[in-house]
C-alpha cells in the first residue's frame, strides 16, 4: 500500500478545495480539519485494508486544511491586506527585465511585515534591469490570489502573490556585485545570446525554446502549429528534457553509474534553475533527484511514490501551486503513464498481426518501439486531454502521429543544441556551422507541425455545445476501451470516429440552419463580433486583452463551425482592444475583404492594409447586401481622435437590427443620428465597452434598443461598464447582456 501516495491525494484535494472554493474561511478550515481527523481515526479503528487506505487519504485532507490555515494567516494575509494600496517599496531584482506595451517589467523580491515576497513589478518607462539591482519608489500593489479586488491570476501558482505598478518615477540602484543565487539567470541570459548568435534567425527561437523553454521568440504561426499538431509540450521545459539529459550523462559515464549520478544531481538542479523552476520542471527535477538518490543508497525506486513526494513538497511550499495548469498537466501526464501505459501496450500486442512477429527480429524490435511510443503517448493523453479541453478549449487528435514522426528527431536536436552551446564557449566558428546543420532538422520539425496542423479534423476546438458533447462522449468510449476488454480497439476507434464526425457535422450545420446569428466573443477587455446570415460571415473588430489569445478565440470559434474564410472583417478603429488580434487572425483565417477606417496616419493603418490583398478604406457610407441580409458601414462624421473616427456597423437580417458604434463618444453618436437613417433596434452594442462617455440618452431614446450587449473584460482596470451607463440602460427598459458576466454571447434568429 502506497501510504504517501494516498496521503498526498488527500492533501492535494484539501488544498484544491481551499484554493478554489474557500479561500478565506478560517473557521470552515478548522472545522473540516477536525471532522476529517475524526474520520481518519474511525477508519483506522476498523483495521481493514480499504478503510485504512481511506483513512490515510482523509488524514492528508485534514493536514492540508490546517496547513492552509497557517499558511494563509502567516504569509497570505499580510499580502492580501496590501491589495490596491500604494506603498513605498524597495524591490530587489531577481531576473532580467523585459519590455511591455507600456514600459518595463521584471521579477523581484520585497519585504513586507518582515516577510519576503516574490513580486512582479511594472515601470512606466523603458529601462534595462539585471539581477541584484534595487528599485525604490512608490508602487500600487495588487494581490494575485483569490480575495483581492481583481480576483486570482496565474501568478499565484508560481509563488508571486503581489504585482507592483509604479507610481511616479522610481529610483534604480545598480547592483554592487552578483549574488551566487543569480548565477542561473546570468547563465540563462548568456545561453540565449549564444543561441541567437550561432543559429539562423528562423531557427534560433525554436532552439532557445527547446533547450530552456524561452518561447517568446516563436511566432504566433509556429506556436499555433505546435499546439494544434500536439507537440507544443516539447518547447515547454519538462521532465522529458531532464530524462534526455540524464540519458546523455549515463551514456558518457560508461560503466561508472555512481559517478553519473553524482554528476546528474547538480546538472539537474542547474538546468531546472535556468528554466526558472517552473512547476512542471520542478516536479520532474524532484522526481529525478529521488531516483538518483535511491540508486546511490541502493533502494528500490517507485515512480508513484516519487511523484507523490514531489507534488506534496511543492504544494506544502505553496498550497496555491495546486492551481498551476503546468503542474496539473505534468503530473497528469505521469499519472496516465503509470495507470494505462502497460494496459494499452498489452491491448495492442493482443492483435494477431503483432503476435506473429518475433521480438528478436528487426521488425519485432521496431514494432516494440512503435507500440511502446504509442502506448506512452496515449496513456499520458488519458489524463491531459480533459485538462487541455478545460483550460485551452482544444484537443489535438493528430498529436499521436506528430509525436511518432518528430520526437526521436527532437531528442537528437536537443543533444545537438547542448553540444552547440558547449562548442560556442570555445569555438564560435564551429558552433555557427553546427547551428546551421541543426537548423535543417529544426525546419523539418516545424514543417511537419505546420503540415499536420492543417489536416482537417486534426484538432477539436471546444467552442460550442455540439463539439463539447461529442468530445465527452468520445472520451467516455476511450475509458470504456481501457476497462472493458470485450470492446475491441478497432470497434472503439470506429465508434469514437463516428461520434466526433456527428459532433463536427452538427457544429458546422447549425449556423446554416439559423436565419441569422450574432456572436459577441468573450475576448476580455476588447471587442470581436460575428455577424452571420445564410452562408456569409462578417466579423467586426478583433481585439482584446492579448493579441494571441484574442486571435485564438476568434479563429477557434470560426473553425469550430467549419468556417475557414471570412467574407469581410470590419475594423471600427485602430485601438489595440479592437485590432490587436487581427494580424494573427489573418495567419489562420482567410479574409476576402478588410474594411478599414479612414485614418491613414495611424501606425497600424499601413501594417494591416498590407496584410490583406483586398483592403478597402471606408471614406463614405458603404452598403453590403446579400439574400435577405444587409450590412451598412457608416463612415466617420468628423472628429479628431481614433475613438471619434470609429466606423459604425448596422446589420439587418429578417427581424434583427443591430448597431455597433465602436468607441464613439456621445458627440459623434449624435452626429451619426443626424446624418444616418437608422431604424429602431432590436440589439445595440454599447459604445466603448460601457464607458460613461458613450451610449447616450439621446441615442437610446431615438433607437429604442430592446437588448444592449456589452463587451468588457472581467475586473478590467477601466471599471467598464460604468454604473452610470447601466442605470441609463435600465431607465430605458433595456435588457443587458455582458460578456464579463456571461462569457461569449450567442443570439440566434
Amino acid at each position: 500500500m502506497r501510504l504517501l501516495m494516498l496521503f498526498t491525494l488527500g492533501f492535494c484535494s484539501g488544498s484544491a478545495f481551499c484554493a478554489y472554493l474557500a479561500w478565506d474561511q478560517n473557521a470552515l478550515w478548522l472545522m473540516l480539519a477536525a471532522v476529517f481527523f475524526f474520520l481518519f481515526v474511525f477508519c483506522v479503528c476498523l483495521r481493514k485494508r480499504a478503510a485504512v487506505a481511506a483513512g490515510v487519504c482523509l488524514l492528508g485532507a485534514a493536514v492540508s486544511f490546517l496547513w492552509y490555515w497557517g499558511y494563509d494567516a502567516y504569509f497570505l494575509k499580510p499580502a492580501r491586506i496590501r491589495d490596491q494600496t500604494v506603498s513605498s517599496c524597495n524591490i530587489r531584482v531577481t531576473d532580467y527585465s523585459f519590455d511591455t506595451s507600456y514600459g518595463t517589467a521584471a521579477d523581484g523580491e520585497i519585504v513586507l511585515s518582515e516577510r519576503r515576497y516574490q513580486v512582479r513589478f511594472y515601470l512606466n518607462e523603458k529601462c534595462e534591469l539585471k539581477p541584484g539591482d534595487r528599485v525604490q519608489g512608490d508602487f500600487r500593489l495588487r494581490y494575485t490570489a483569490a480575495g483581492g479586488e481583481k480576483g486570482a491570476s496565474f501568478h499565484q501558482s508560481e509563488g508571486i502573490f503581489l504585482l507592483a505598478y509604479s507610481k511616479g518615477e522610481p529610483t534604480v540602484y545598480p547592483a554592487d556585485g552578483l549574488d551566487a543565487r543569480f548565477y542561473p539567470a546570468v547563465l540563462r541570459k548568456a545561453v540565449l545570446k549564444l543561441l541567437n548568435d550561432v543559429f539562423p534567425a528562423d531557427t534560433a527561437p525554436f532552439a532557445s525554446a527547446l533547450l530552456i523553454g524561452e518561447d517568446d521568440g516563436l511566432t504566433y504561426a509556429e506556436n499555433t502549429a505546435l499546439k494544434i499538431s500536439g507537440i507544443r509540450h516539447v518547447v515547454a521545459v519538462s521532465g522529458q528534457h531532464l530524462v534526455i539529459l540524464l540519458a546523455a550523462v549515463m551514456l558518457l559515464s560508461g560503466r561508472s553509474r555512481k559517478i553519473a549520478c553524482f554528476v546528474s544531481i547538480p546538472i539537474s538542479i542547474l538546468f531546472a534553475a535556468m528554466a526558472g523552476f517552473t512547476p512542471s520542471i520542478l516536479r520532474a527535477c524532484i522526481m529525478q533527484l529521488v531516483m538518483l538518490g535511491a540508486f546511490l543508497i541502493k533502494r528500490e525506486y517507485d515512480g508513484p511514490t516519487a511523484l507523490s513526494f514531489a507534488v506534496l513538497l511543492m504544494i506544502a511550499a505553496n498550497p496555491l501551486a495546486v492551481t498551476s495548469v503546468s503542474l496539473q498537466l505534468s503530473a497528469g501526464s505521469i499519472i496516465g503513464m503509470f495507470l494505462y501505459s502497460s494496459r494499452i501496450y498489452r491491448r495492442i500486442r493482443e492483435w494477431s498481426f503483432f503476435k506473429r512477429v518475433k521480438d528478436q527480429t528487426i521488425l519485432g524490435k521496431l514494432l516494440h518501439w512503435l507500440i511502446g511510443s504509442v502506448s506512452v503517448t496515449l496513456s499520458s493523453m488519458v489524463i491531459t486531454v480533459p485538462l487541455s479541453a478545460i483550460y485551452f478549449r482544444t484537443v489535438s487528435l493528430i498529436g499521436v502521429v506528430t509525436n511518432l514522426v518528430t520526437l526521436w528527431l527532437i531528442t537528437l536536436v536537443f543533444y545537438g543544441i547542448i553540444l552547440c552551446v558547449a562548442l560556442g564557449a570555445v569555438w564560435s566558428w564551429g558552433a555557427v556551422r553546427l547551428g546551421k546543420l541543426l537548423s535543417i532538422p529544426i525546419r523539418f520539425i516545424l514543417s511537419v507541425a505546420k503540415a499536420l496542423s492543417a489536416v482537417p479534423g486534426g484538432c477539436l476546438y471546444l467552442r460550442n455545445e455540439y463539439i463539447i458533447l461529442a468530445a465527452i462522449a468520445a472520451y467516455g468510449v476511450l475509458l470504456l476501451m481501457l476497462y472493458w476488454k470485450q470492446l475491441r480497439i478497432w470497434m472503439g476507434g470506429c465508434l469514437i470516429a463516428c461520434i466526433l464526425f456527428l459532433g463536427l457535422a452538427s457544429s458546422w450545420m447549425a449556423p446554416l440552419q439559423d436565419p441569422w446569428r450574432i456572436t459577441v466573443l468573450d475576448v476580455g477587455q476588447g471587442q470581436s463580433i460575428l455577424l452571420q446570415s445564410g452562408q456569409r460571415t462578417y466579423m467586426v473588430d478583433c481585439g482584446g486583452d492579448y493579441a494571441e489569445g484574442t486571435a485564438d478565440i476568434a479563429a477557434e470559434t470560426l473553425l469550430s463551425m467549419g468556417i475557414t474564410r471570412l467574407d469581410g472583417l470590419i475594423l471600427t478603429h485602430f485601438d489595440a482592444d479592437h485590432t490587436c488580434g487581427v494580424e494573427n487572425l489573418l495567419s489562420r483565417i482567410q479574409v476576402d475583404t478588410l474594411f478599414l477606417p479612414d485614418d491613414p496616419e495611424h501606425a497600424d493603418y499601413a501594417l494591416l492594409s498590407g496584410k490583406s490583398k483586398n483592403a478597402i478604406t471606408v471614406t463614405q457610407d458603404l452598403f453590403i447586401a446579400w439574400s435577405s441580409a444587409k450590412i451598412t458601414v457608416f463612415s466617420a462624421n468628423g472628429g479628431t481622435n481614433s475613438n471619434e473616427k470609429s466606423l459604425c456597423v448596422l446589420f439587418q437580417s429578417g427581424n434583427c437590427d443591430i448597431l455597433i458604434t465602436g468607441d464613439r463618444p456621445i458627440s459623434t453618436e449624435l452626429m451619426l443620428l443626424f446624418y444616418a437613417d437608422i431604424p429602431q433596434l432590436d440589439y445595440l452594442v454599447a459604445g466603448h465597452h460601457g464607458a460613461r462617455t458613450s451610449t447616450s440618452d439621446a441615442l437610446l431614446r431615438r433607437l429604442k434598443p430592446e437588448t444592449v450587449l456589452i463587451s468588457a473584460g472581467e475586473n478590467n482596470r477601466f471599471d467598464h461598464p460604468h454604473q452610470e451607463v447601466l442605470d441609463r440602460l435600465l431607465a430605458h427598459g433595456c435588457k443587458i447582456l455582458r460578456t464579463d458576466l456571461l462569457g461569449t454571447i450567442v443570439i440566434r434568429g
